[in-house]
């Protein structure tokens, strides 16, 4: 029997890793970025930097591997501000 707070803490994992990729795709096809904020965007990087360390010296599975989609997405929509402005 599968336990339901995994299956909660998959399904967290899953939503939260792929919840800036529509708006990473919105960015590179609209080639606009004015409306994401370099305050919010460094402040993301912050926060998802430190639940990416936490996970990787807890260790913990789901926060490692959501946070590294979440980092790559938000990498990505840093660099397209950068490009974009």
């Amino acid at each position: 029997m599968i336990d339901i707070i995994f299956i909660t803490g998959f399904i967290g994992s899953i939503t939260a890793a792929i919840m800036l990729f529509p708006q990473v795709f919105r960015s590179y096809k609209t080639k606009k970025t004015e409306s994401l904020a370099w305050s919010w965007l460094f402040l993301s990087l912050i926060s998802g930097g430190s639940w990416f360390v936490y996970g990787f010296f807890k260790p913990d599975t789901f926060v490692l591997a959501t946070n590294i989609f979440y980092l790559t997405a938000l990498l990505s929509l840093m660099f397209l501000k950068k490009r974009y402005g």
